[in-house]
């Protein structure tokens, strides 16, 4: 009888800690959801207040790329003028040859002035793109804490507070990059790769088809 009531015993604790695991299997969310929609169309929403801070942001960081994707078109221009000159030395008079080195010094002079554009036109972008970005995570936590302020008791006591602290937290934060890099990047990437093949069909059509 002892047996049995203790068999009976370890059963229902076998039960109920089964019962405790398929629950909190259930409260787990999933590491990876689909897009929603929906909330990329809210999340628009509160970018759109600040749209003109993006648009300046994108633009000033598209001329960036664009500028310091012209240092292999000077490299070029120095290799084709050095080369061309070492190879043709005699041809060449004292006239020529003062030529050729201006040229040399004016291209690298250019060279130098458009990456120090380049170094200033990405400092300002960090401003422009920071400030709007921040701007956005403070008005998505405050609408949040709002929020928060506005649900039942019952609410807090059904949820974890560690759940409702980490969407306060570490998903906010992680919107971050969206909200101040993801549209500046995903723009210049896209002129970077314009760029880049426009430069290759340019210099030799067969390298353009071959990539």
């Amino acid at each position: 009888m002892a047996r049995l009531l203790s068999f009976r015993k370890d059963t229902m604790k076998a039960i109920k800690a089964a019962a405790v695991i398929d629950l909190a299997s259930d409260e787990e969310e999933a590491r990876y959801k689909p897009i929603e929609w929906p909330l990329m169309k809210r999340l628009f929403g509160l970018l759109a207040p600040f749209k003109w801070h993006y648009v300046l942001g994108i633009a000033l960081g598209m001329v960036m790329t664009v500028l310091e994707m012209l240092g292999p078109q000077f490299m070029r221009w120095l290799v084709d003028v050095t080369t061309g000159f070492a190879a043709n030395r005699e041809f060449y008079g004292a006239g020529m040859r003062r030529t050729a080195i201006w040229f040399v010094v004016s291209a690298i002079v250019l060279w130098g002035a458009s990456l120090g554009i380049a170094i200033t036109i990405h400092r300002l972008t960090i401003i422009i793109m920071t400030n709007a970005g921040e701007r956005v995570q403070f008005t998505l936590r405050r609408r949040i804490f709002q929020q928060l302020q506005r649900m039942s008791m019952s609410f807090y006591d059904k949820t974890k507070l560690g759940r409702i602290i980490s969407r306060c937290t570490s998903d906010v934060n992680a919107l971050r990059e969206v909200n101040v890099w993801g549209i500046d990047q995903i723009a210049k990437n896209s002129l970077m790769i314009a760029v880049s093949a426009t430069m290759l069909l340019l210099t030799d059509w067969r390298l353009f088809l071959s990539v």
